[in-house]
């Protein structure tokens, strides 16, 4: 009788974690059954998700960010006359501070709240991310585009330009998903 119950439970414990809401890519649906069994890693379900499940409005035809430009160039005078061990430190902090709750540690947008988007975040391991030019990428991040809401607000130029600079280090890194599964293999 007792063996009875723990097959049962066993099963029903397989059947949570296959069916977990969401299918990013081929473990998804275990990860987030895991997150649901273990309380409170599923941020899906939260009310705070909730009201940004609806796709972003796209942003104004024309609307760019008050001097872009001249923040650039004078930006790119303060970024340059730094070593680049002080880049290095300086861009993993700022990546930290403002990129990381986003696009993960490795940039691949595995963390709760990048993975809570209903469109997910850009991947900046990509070649063709990594292809784009750094002052195309400054613009980027200082106006927005797409899902992705303009930092102008939130970021001095300079620390825009640090987090670029981390942004390229992650070429190559692995994508590691902020809750691993024990018992599978990353993609890569």
């Amino acid at each position: 009788m007792k063996r009875k119950y723990v097959i049962t439970g066993g099963i029903i414990i397989l059947s949570l974690l296959a069916t977990g809401c969401g299918s990013y890519d081929w473990f998804g649906p275990l990860e987030r059954g895991a997150r649901t069994i273990f309380n409170g890693w599923d941020m899906w379900d939260t009310p705070a998700v909730r009201p940004y499940e609806d796709p972003m409005p796209p942003v104004p035809d024309g609307s760019v960010a008050a001097n872009a430009k001249a923040d650039y160039e004078t930006a790119w005078k303060q970024f340059s006359t730094n070593n680049s061990q002080y880049q290095a430190e300086r861009g993993a902090l700022a990546y930290r501070r403002f990129c990381h709750h986003c696009h993960g540690k490795n940039g691949d947008g595995r963390i709760i709240v990048g993975e809570s988007f209903s469109v997910r975040p850009t991947d900046l391991r990509d070649p063709n991310v990594q292809a784009i030019s750094t002052e195309d990428i400054y613009e980027i991040v200082s106006t927005g585009t797409g899902a992705m809401l303009g930092l102008s607000a939130s970021m001095s130029p300079v620390d825009i330009l640090f987090s670029i600079h981390h942004m390229r280090s992650l070429k190559g890194a692995p994508s590691t998903p902020y809750f691993a599964p024990r018992n599978t293999k990353p993609l890569e």
